[in-house]
């Protein structure tokens, strides 16, 4: 399972780097491809987010609830101080908001 979503991670990190700028123009504008290097890493905080979720999920299945409190604790504290220490000084629209999921999805 986890394979599979690494897979999922890195095929989508392909198609944003090939098609990312395609895309983006075809789906949305032309304004919208000038920042396909956000789309990439978008996709590298998704990939990692795919194994984690899959993480989650055998953990539940497994029935171990209580390591849970203090993991989603960790992730809402890491979160929020990327996005704290991140946003203020390089903007929303930029490179912070994946950095912010990535430091997430990493805890």
């Amino acid at each position: 399972m986890i394979g599979l979503g690494a897979g999922l991670g890195l095929a989508a990190i392909a198609l944003a780097i090939v098609a990312g700028k395609p895309l983006l123009t075809l789906i949305y504008k032309p304004e919208y491809a000038e920042q396909s290097r956000l789309l990439v890493w978008l996709m590298v905080a998704a990939g990692l987010g795919y194994v984690g979720s899959f993480l989650g999920h055998i953990v539940s299945a497994a029935r171990y609830f209580r390591v849970q409190v203090p993991l989603f604790l960790g992730v809402t504290a890491s979160s929020a101080l990327a996005c704290w220490g991140l946003l203020p000084r390089y903007g929303c629209w930029v490179l912070p908001m994946p950095w912010c999921l990535l430091l997430r999805f990493n805890c």
